[in-house]
């Protein structure tokens, strides 16, 4: 699948895979979303992933947020995803460039 939009995911140190069979959710640079390839606002995504996780409760989703994006935001779209009952969050990192 081919992202929507350009993300460059933060570098981390931790080495984690992205999950198999989850939902992705992209954050650009600019807060624009994408949930599985389909762009839409905030609101939008929140209903889609409410309705997606109330019939698969271990539905896991993995967060590609821009590196560039302010911190404060991705936490508070994080509490925001579990407010909205994810439970299985996942925050893709890319590994340290040497």
């Amino acid at each position: 699948a081919v992202d929507p939009f350009k993300v460059g995911a933060p570098s981390s140190a931790a080495e984690t895979a992205a999950p198999q069979e989850a939902l992705e959710l992209l954050v650009g640079p600019n807060a624009e979303i994408a949930l599985d390839g389909e762009v839409m606002t905030e609101s939008e995504m929140l209903a889609a992933v409410t309705f997606r996780v109330s019939a698969q409760p271990n539905l896991r989703l993995q967060l590609k947020a821009d590196a560039g994006l302010a911190a404060n935001r991705v936490v508070l779209l994080m509490e925001s995803l579990r407010e909205h009952g994810v439970e299985k969050l996942f925050l893709v990192t890319l590994p340290p460039s040497t």
